[in-house]
């Protein structure tokens, strides 16, 4: 009698690969073309219009203050370019003004996702010192490495609410620095949290008489 006997093993293998860093993006708009003190416009933005989906991680407004200043920092989502937009994320920083500077957020983290339109604002008290200069450019729109500022946004309100409505465009560029990052592609998260698999099946027959 001849009998075969088959057996085998399953190889399995992960190879963990790290990944790789985030590279950060920074795009500045507006400039030192107009300068106004903020009373009575108290909150100031620029809005953008996204094309590729990034994660916001600082956006900075270049001010003229000195002393000590809370400033509160603002992003707002809305699926058009006018109308209404609803608060995403907010913080508030208490600087010491140096003069003419860059004021930041801080760091966040905050997916700015395509196709949607977000409003990145500031505001602060106008009725208390020290007296804030803030600075803007003219433009209708602009490119920008994620999409393009398509207008810009100002408010006697201080501080902004869940939702603010942006209605028109003033064609003011506020002086304002962004830094994003990509967003990681579905394959790039796999790999970055587990690895690659790789299944070998291997099969060896015994001949018995």
């Amino acid at each position: 009698m001849t009998v075969k006997v088959a057996w085998g093993f399953v190889l399995v293998a992960t190879v963990f690969l790290s990944p790789t860093p985030a590279v950060a993006v920074t795009d500045v708009i507006g400039g030192t073309d107009n300068s106004s003190l903020a009373n009575p416009w108290d909150g100031k933005g620029n809005v953008f219009r996204i094309d590729s989906s990034v994660f916001l991680r600082e956006h900075e407004f270049f001010l003229n203050f000195s002393g000590s200043q809370s400033i509160s920092y603002y992003v707002y989502r809305s699926p058009s370019e006018f109308g209404t937009y609803d608060l995403v994320q907010s913080n508030s920083i208490l600087h010491n003004g140096i003069g003419d500077a860059w004021y930041s957020s801080g760091p966040i983290n905050v997916m700015l996702h395509s196709a949607d339109h977000y409003l990145l604002a500031f505001s602060y008290d106008s009725s208390t010192t020290p007296v804030t200069t803030y600075y803007f450019n003219t433009a209708e729109t602009l490119p920008v490495s994620f999409g393009a500022y398509v207008h810009g946004f100002a408010t006697g309100v201080h501080p902004l609410g869940a939702t603010v409505n942006s209605g028109s465009n003033d064609q003011a560029v506020y002086y304002h620095r962004i830094t994003t990052t990509e967003v990681p592609e579905p394959a790039s998260l796999l790999l970055a949290a587990g690895g690659l698999i790789a299944v070998g099946h291997r099969r060896r027959w015994r001949r018995e008489e």
